[in-house]
């Protein structure tokens, strides 16, 4: 009966009330609470009867309250920390080409990513080279060499 109580909300919010209701997905309500509460941006709760909001992991984001799961972050995109709200774009001369990702990978030698937000590298054209990973360009050829 106490686990039932702290997992739910008084339905009317008054005093006299007759029944409790679970809490909906998307919101928790801690013991002693009168109403449910969305979860902040960041977080979530994917089930009913919550009393507490799970911050999204690591790869993922949350950029609206009162939801009930976290977003991957898309290719070019990471997320190191917990509890995000948006992710943030690979650096220039680095790339993440699967969504959910925790870090980005540098580009290898003979390839560059220019921009930032870059899901590929691209392979340096001929005539140009790169010889040190992470380039955000690709360097001509001296003369005397292709």
């Amino acid at each position: 009966k106490q686990w039932y109580q702290r997992r739910v909300a008084i339905t009317a919010g008054s005093a006299g009330a007759t029944s409790c209701s679970l809490c909906p997905i998307g919101s928790y309500s801690p013991a002693g609470a009168t109403s449910c509460s969305s979860c902040p941006a960041g977080s979530y709760a994917n089930s009913t009867g919550t009393d507490q909001c799970t911050l999204c992991p690591a790869g993922t984001y949350q950029s609206q309250e009162g939801q009930g799961s976290c977003v991957p972050c898309t290719q070019g995109y990471y997320n190191a920390l917990t509890g995000q709200t948006v992710c943030t774009a690979c650096a220039a001369g680095s790339y993440s080409d699967s969504a959910g990702q925790v870090s980005c990978s540098a580009c290898r030698a003979g390839s560059y990513a220019s921009s930032t937000g870059t899901a590929q590298c691209a392979l340096c054209p001929r005539g140009q080279y790169s010889a040190a990973q992470g380039s955000t360009a690709c360097a001509s050829c001296p003369a005397g060499s292709v």
